[in-house]
């Protein structure tokens, strides 16, 4: 059905076709950034502009103001949009991947900043799989528990004539339990006891 809103052509209504169009119009010159890579509209917004018009002036719509997604990778709703100043848009790239940890999102280069961690480290760390609590921890001093007993990571390698840095990514990656010390070779046949999932 028709809406009537009277709003056709202002620049909030202009904001909520461009997003429609990108996120699902192949023949729009921003779909391979947007649809393509499965970005969607909801279904809330993408049927109704009054919806998305009505959600932006509670969430603080103003001129000055552009549309950001929190999770680049994620989809336009309620949830994971915000208004924000121009300027600061270019900050939500997917090269400068966002990251929550304990209900705080921030960019890759704000973690950096605030723990200390070089910015390469906290990357790869996501991109190898690392669990959320691991990311931004310090895995020199990391004590791990195995049949109910505790020592730092670099002990348990050093006893079991392991690479420091193999038992480190198996813990990353969500291994625990006696698989965690198994030699290279047994480790492949090795199942998980847990998801590295957050």
């Amino acid at each position: 059905m028709y809406e009537r809103h009277g709003m056709r052509g202002t620049r909030i209504w202009q904001i909520w076709a461009n997003m429609k169009a990108r996120c699902h119009i192949k023949s729009s010159s921003s779909y391979y950034n947007y649809g393509a890579r499965g970005i969607n509209v909801c279904d809330e917004w993408r049927n109704s502009f009054k919806s998305f018009m009505n959600w932006s002036y509670r969430n603080g719509y103003s001129d000055e103001l552009t549309i950001e997604r929190k999770y680049v990778n994620g989809n336009y709703e309620p949830s994971n949009c915000c208004w924000i100043p121009k300027s600061d848009q270019g900050k939500n790239k997917r090269n400068n991947h966002y990251l929550e940890i304990n209900g705080e999102i921030k960019t890759i280069a704000q973690w950096s900043e605030e723990t200390g961690i070089n910015w390469d480290t906290i990357d790869m760390r996501i991109k190898h799989g690392f669990r959320k609590d691991n990311i931004l921890g310090s895995p020199q001093k990391r004590m791990v528990t195995i049949d109910g007993v505790t020592k730092q990571l670099g002990t348990w390698a050093k006893e079991y004539n392991l690479k420091y840095y193999v038992l480190k990514n198996r813990v990353n990656k969500g291994y625990t339990g006696k698989e965690l010390l198994l030699p290279v070779g047994e480790f492949k046949n090795a199942k998980k006891n847990t998801c590295p999932c957050s």
